[in-house]
């Protein structure tokens, strides 16, 4: 090889060299700043694990603190949370596979699914999925502390009979009651059993293999749910029966496969262009079906959290910029804004 040729063959090298370098400039400066971040999720008595992916590329997938502090267990990026009510985005997206089967439409008031139900003939499949049927929340702390198991009939039969807090569609209230009845609509149009019907049809395909019904069954890889006592102490959760939570709140998952998910909601492998456009469009106070819309559009950028005693879970999706921020704790300390406010800095916004 002349010395022309090495000349030109060594550019050609640098310039790859560069342009690599620049492609993956956010991945160096998460790993450069990791210690730092460390840092900053001990002092904020961060326990539990994180994902974040930035223009499509996983560049943080760590975990933190332990899922088993007597037996030092530490956290994994595989290790199994319960997610609360980010649950209702499985639920959400149920509903909507089944209206596109024609199996149901959200249009359709409950009545049709729910004879007898009270202002059944008032409410609508969309007023539930949107938290505005003004149906009354039925989860309080005396129901979760106890052991009692519920069926969807019986979890129903709680909180049917009180009166609506307003007319259906007219104003927007957070209210489980509405995703307890949605997963109880699953199972009657589809005759499967809520957690047979999302298992079978988003996360089987999906190879969303440790995510599923929570049975409070203790498993290898199961976080242990804790409270906060202070900076260095911490005591078991109360128990809870997670059938109280249903289809509102009973799902655990990994960080992993919460990003297939993530990226499965960039296709159609799930539902077809116009629905979830459906499910990301903001009706009353920015909710569509299941989330949050923090910026609508075709490329919005959408927000949940999920709590329960022991369990603190956050989903952030950024589409424009496809940035992912998957955050899920079994201690209640975690502050999960504050960590998804640092982990955004990191990211440049």
């Amino acid at each position: 090889m002349t010395s022309r040729f090495k000349y030109l063959f060594l550019i050609l090298i640098l310039i790859f060299t560069i342009s690599a370098c620049d492609s993956n400039s956010t991945v160096e400066i998460l790993i450069e700043k990791d210690d730092s971040f460390d840092k900053f999720c001990k002092s904020n008595n961060f326990n539990g694990s994180i994902l974040v992916a930035d223009d499509g590329e996983i560049v943080l997938k760590k975990g933190y603190g332990f899922a088993d502090y007597e037996k030092k267990i530490p956290n994994t990026p595989d290790t199994i949370f319960g997610i609360a009510s980010l649950t209702k985005q499985f639920t959400a997206v149920g509903i909507m596979m089944l209206n596109e089967r024609g199996a149901l439409n959200v249009s359709d008031t409950i009545d049709k699914y729910i004879p007898g139900y009270p202002n059944g003939d008032k409410i609508t499949i969309h007023n539930l999925l949107t938290n505005t049927s003004g149906i009354a929340e039925y989860i309080n702390e005396e129901l979760l502390k106890g052991t009692k198991h519920y069926s969807p009939t019986n979890l129903i039969n709680v909180f049917k009979d009180k009166p609506l807090n307003f007319n259906p569609g007219e104003r927007f209230e957070y209210s489980n009651s509405n995703y307890a009845l949605l997963g109880y609509i699953i199972e009657k149009v589809s005759n499967m059993k809520y957690e047979d019907f999302v298992k079978e049809n988003i996360f089987i395909p999906l190879k969303m293999k440790d995510t599923g019904y929570d049975h409070n069954k203790e498993l290898p890889k199961k976080a242990i749910r804790y409270k906060y006592l202070n900076a260095v102490m911490y005591a078991k959760a109360d128990y809870i029966n997670m059938s109280t939570a249903y289809s509102a709140g009973a799902l655990q998952s990994t960080i992993e496969d919460l990003y297939r998910w993530d990226q499965a909601l960039y296709t159609n492998k799930l539902l077809d262009k116009e629905s979830m456009n459906k499910m990301f469009t903001p009706f009353l106070d920015s909710y569509g079906y299941g989330w949050f819309i923090i910026k609508p559009g075709k490329k919005p950028i959408m927000q949940h959290m999920g709590t329960i005693d022991g369990v603190r879970a956050l989903i952030y999706r950024n589409v424009e910029l496809k940035q992912t921020i998957i955050i899920l704790s079994n201690n209640t300390a975690t502050d999960r804004i504050k960590i998804k406010d640092k982990i955004m800095s990191l990211l440049g916004n």
